[in-house]
Parts: structure tokens; C-alpha cells; sequence
């Protein structure tokens, strides 16, 4: 449970193995609110009991013995970016970097995304996440099929947050039959650049479950 810690000697120990891996590099101390989501983070992540996947800290020192400085600087990371996160694919140490707000939930998209792995993230709906990441890859006939399965699904909602939430699933559903592919990943674009401009915080936590369930669709 929780976020193992890594250093210079035991990072490449590590990454590069036989495990996805979550790197976070931050100074040795940190606190206020990027901490306390990444501890929330690794917390939900423990819970999950994910097999494969590994969550890792490395604590840099400015000072006395600079402890770790060396894995800051081999990855290119500047101390006033604090923390940076980075994700190294099992057989790998080629890392892909979180460019994402310091959330529960867009660090949890970031996994969904980058891994295929299933997290409930909130908004979504398992039976229609399962659906959804057939989508893409289904020929016509088969999308007709999967549509139905997913309206019936909808029918079921009985509260209108998990009813909005079923709809939305619907929508991406129609728009990749009009517009194709790309959609999701275009729509995930769009929404990004609309929860950082200035509207209601109601509006934008309608936007972060749409954000949510947009993974599926991989």
C-alpha cells in the first residue's frame, strides 16, 4: 500500500523490470497539496492491488551529501518543477511524463490512458467502460450491437448523476460513428482547455467526469 521510495541505488533495481512504474521526483521533504493528492493517490492505488503496476518516490537533497541530485539531473528535472512524474513502462527506462494537474483523478486518467489498466474513477460506470473500450476496434454491425447493450445499461441508472454520467458514454459513442476515431482524443483536448478557463466550479466538475470516462474509449 502506498508509494515505495527509490534512490540512486535502488531506482534502476526497479524501473526497468518486470513492473509498470509511477516515479514521482520531488525534494526530500514535501508537503502542501500536490503531496497530500499524491498521498491520496498511492493510498487508492494501493487499495486496487494492481499486480503489475508499482508507485515510487525519489527524495533529492539540496544540500550536505545531495542525495539523489543525480537522478534529478539524469532526468532532466529542474528543482522548481518539483514534483514531476514519470512513468516507466515494464522493460523500460524510457519515461513518459505526467504533464497533468496534481490530482487524484488526472493522475488516475494518466494510468488509464497510458496502461489500459481499470480504475473507477469518478463518473464512470464499469459495465459501460467495458463496452466503450471495445468501441474503437468494433466493426459497424458489432457498434450496433454494443450500442444497445450500453442503452440498456442507461436505462438502468436510477440517480441522474450516474444517468448524466450514462448518457455521456452514449454521446462518445454517436460522435466516433460521425466523426471517427479521433474523437475521443480531440474531445479529451477540448475539455482540458475549457476546465482551466474561468467557468462555474459545478461546470467544471462536469467536465473532470467527462474527462474521466474518455479513457475508456483507448
Amino acid at each position: 500500500k502506498g508509494a515505495i521510495s527509490l534512490d540512486s541505488f535502488t531506482f534502476d533495481k526497479i524501473v526497468g523490470g518486470s513492473f509498470d512504474v509511477l516515479v514521482k521526483i520531488d525534494k526530500q521533504y514535501p508537503y502542501g497539496d500536490k503531496e497530500d493528492a499524491w498521498k491520496d493517490f498511492s493510498e487508492r492505488i494501493g487499495q486496487l492491488k494492481l499486480p503489475e503496476l508499482l508507485l515510487g518516490q525519489v527524495g533529492v537533497q539540496d544540500y550536505g551529501d545531495k542525495m539523489n541530485d543525480d537522478l534529478r539531473e539524469r532526468f532532466d528535472v529542474k528543482a522548481d518543477d518539483f514534483p514531476v512524474h514519470f512513468l516507466f513502462r515494464k522493460g523500460s527506462t524510457t519515461p513518459v511524463k505526467f504533464t497533468g494537474e496534481v490530482t487524484v483523478e488526472a493522475m488516475s486518467r494518466f494510468l488509464v490512458s497510458e496502461l489500459g489498466i481499470y480504475i473507477g474513477l469518478p463518473g464512470c460506470i464499469e459495465a459501460l467502460d467495458k463496452i466503450a473500450n471495445g468501441y474503437l476496434a468494433a466493426a459497424s454491425e458489432e457498434r450496433t450491437k454494443l450500442m444497445s447493450q450500453a442503452e440498456a445499461i442507461v436505462a438502468e441508472q436510477k440517480d441522474d448523476a450516474n444517468q448524466n454520467s450514462a448518457k455521456f458514454y452514449i454521446n462518445v459513442m454517436k460522435k466516433i460513428n460521425e466523426k471517427g476515431a479521433e474523437y475521443p482524443l480531440q474531445e479529451k483536448t477540448r475539455l482540458e482547455k475549457l476546465v482551466q478557463s474561468k467557468i462555474t466550479e459545478e461546470k467544471k466538475k462536469a467536465m473532470k467526469t467527462k474527462l474521466n470516462i474518455l479513457p475508456s474509449f483507448n
